[in-house]
């Protein structure tokens, strides 16, 4: 009896020289193989290595080095919106200017200290006209040519006639600014094409002259602060208190108001 033996072909050897099969074979063979499981873990280990290796150069000593020159130079560079060295405006402090021949020269109406005359709380005396007594604040003034002219809000200060309703700081007939940021009122009309109505108020939409900057710091510190608290809401005609002078340096912190916008004519 004669016995066949059937003989197995040998498997083929795969080598490194032989090519591997392609991705589409591999994925029908192995379907539940998923790439985002497979990479997620490595590719976490890779980020959390990346933000550790920059951590290390940021905190390094030549960058605490970098740093602490950079820090050196911006605290070294000058304030933008308030300089330390704002001055005083002229006139906004110190002894009221008399006349030559005495006396104080006043520019339409304006209210009356009644501390140191009787009568009225208010002189709506138009056009220039003397007094005896002084301005009672002469923050709440403009002074040019010689005489001082009101610029506070006359329903403050007891007047209830006819006023104009404007909104945030303008110039003034004859000369001078009003630093008033909010709404309030006037006794004069607007006088140049720059203001512009919007609703119940008139808007200052013209540029401001350098002693409108130079003044901005003190004055935009002093109707932020004591205005409202001497002087707004009825509160003079209740107690007739004059504001006290603003602490050195209350104008010419970080905290003062930023400055209006300059607008294009």
């Amino acid at each position: 009896m004669r016995l066949s033996v059937r003989r197995r072909r040998p498997r083929a050897c795969i080598t490194k020289a032989q090519p591997q099969p392609y991705l589409g074979v591999f994925l029908s063979k192995n379907p539940k193989f998923s790439f985002r499981k497979r990479l997620a873990r490595p590719l976490a280990l890779t980020v959390a290595a990346a933000a550790l290796a920059a951590w290390l150069v940021a905190t390094g000593p030549s960058a605490q080095a970098q740093n602490a020159a950079a820090g050196k130079d911006a605290s070294a560079a000058p304030e933008a919106v308030a300089p330390c060295n704002a001055p005083v405006p002229p006139h906004a402090e110190g002894p009221p200017i008399q006349l030559p021949n005495g006396g104080y020269c006043y520019h339409g109406p304006h209210p009356v200290d009644k501390t140191a005359a009787a009568g009225p709380a208010w002189d709506n005396s138009p056009g220039r006209h003397t007094h005896f007594y002084p301005p009672l604040d002469p923050r709440l003034f403009t002074y040019t040519s010689e005489c001082y002219r009101f610029v506070g809000d006359p329903l403050d200060f007891g007047f209830d006639g006819q006023t104009q309703a404007y909104y945030g700081t303008h110039p003034i007939p004859e000369g001078g600014w009003c630093f008033m940021t909010g709404g309030h009122h006037h006794q004069f009309d607007p006088w140049s094409p720059q203001f512009v109505v919007v609703g119940p108020w008139l808007h200052w939409q013209g540029n401001y002259d350098a002693s409108f900057w130079s003044a901005w710091p003190y004055y935009s510190a002093f109707h932020k602060d004591l205005y409202p608290r001497f002087y707004g809401a009825g509160k003079w005609q209740r107690e007739h208190r004059v504001a006290p002078k603003l602490p050195p340096g209350a104008w010419t912190n970080k905290n003062a108001p930023p400055p209006p916008r300059q607008r294009s004519r």
